[in-house]
């Protein structure tokens, strides 16, 4: 709605493109709707992976730091800035279909 409205990229445009093709197994496909779900989605992984491996060998879970919200958040913040700026290589972070 956001970009129909004002012309302008929310940082979550492209969200749903981006999943689905990256449960097709196509890391490009998805890059190209949004590199930051894909990089939000790779450090869940990594960090899923780290917690199972510490769990296995009989060690506690690691819990998140405190300012990882502030960091998630910036990083949406500041995605959404440069994705509509009108200069390359801004313009690749916008959702190319």
């Amino acid at each position: 709605m956001l970009h129909k409205l004002t012309g302008l990229h929310c940082p979550g445009c492209g969200g749903t493109r981006c999943v689905v093709r990256l449960s097709h197994g196509d890391l490009a496909g998805a890059m190209a709707m949004n590199p930051l779900v894909v990089l939000y989605l790779l450090g869940l992984v990594a960090w899923l992976a780290y917690g199972a491996r510490q769990e296995s060998a009989g060690k506690p879970a690691p819990g998140l730091p405190s300012w990882t919200g502030w960091l998630l958040g910036g990083g949406v913040l500041a995605f959404g800035v440069l994705r509509n700026l009108p200069w390359w290589p801004f313009t690749l972070l916008a959702p190319h279909a």
